[in-house]
């Protein structure tokens, strides 16, 4: 189900966020640079899993489309999960793979593949990741599918993150919204101020 997004979300970097920094328990998550599913693997002991919501082809949203500099019209694989720990939702994943990447690594992911992308990004030997935007709003702003069935309430309040991955010039899209269900680790975070 889609849903209307009530308002466009401003991306910024975390500069932009001085006067409302990330809280405190979500930096170690939302500023770590690494493998996104090593970490939830970890943090679950084990119990991690992926739920495939939607793949399919699509026009990327304004903003996704400016993110990767594509042609209005173009339509890309928009690949949405979710990421499970201990049977419950901590990321929802929004990748936007343009049909040129469909090259190397990337080609298994036309089809609907399960495997989680962050186990290809961080296993690809030329990855470049571009500096990661922030965006603070509800739910339903940040997500173009009805999470509530999966217990979430779509007016919660999160934060996300959003980047461009460069695999050898195959470039994507990637967006992790943090869920209110993600664990709460004691880890002293990266300072803002």
């Amino acid at each position: 189900m889609n849903l209307k997004h009530p308002s466009a979300l401003s991306w910024r970097n975390h500069f932009a966020f001085r006067g409302q920094p990330f809280p405190i328990m979500l930096r170690p998550w939302i500023t770590d640079t690494g493998s996104l599913t090593q970490k939830l693997r970890q943090a679950s002991a084990g119990q991690f899993e992926l739920c495939l919501l939607n793949s399919q082809w699509q026009t990327p949203k304004p903003d996704e489309r400016h993110a990767l500099s594509l042609p209005e019209r173009q339509t890309a694989l928009v690949r949405e999960v979710l990421l499970k720990g201990k049977n419950q939702p901590w990321i929802y994943a929004r990748s936007i793979i343009p049909r040129t990447s469909f090259i190397g690594p990337l080609q298994s992911f036309k089809h609907g593949s399960h495997q989680p992308l962050g186990e290809i990004l961080f296993n690809h030997p030329k990855i470049i990741r571009r500096p990661a935007q922030f965006a603070h709003g509800s739910l339903a702003q940040l997500t173009s599918t009805d999470l509530s069935y999966h217990h979430c309430n779509m007016e919660n309040s999160v934060w996300a993150r959003r980047s461009v991955f460069d695999l050898d010039n195959a470039l994507l899209l990637v967006m992790e919204v943090f869920l209110p269900d993600l664990p709460e680790y004691p880890r002293i975070g990266v300072s803002f101020r």
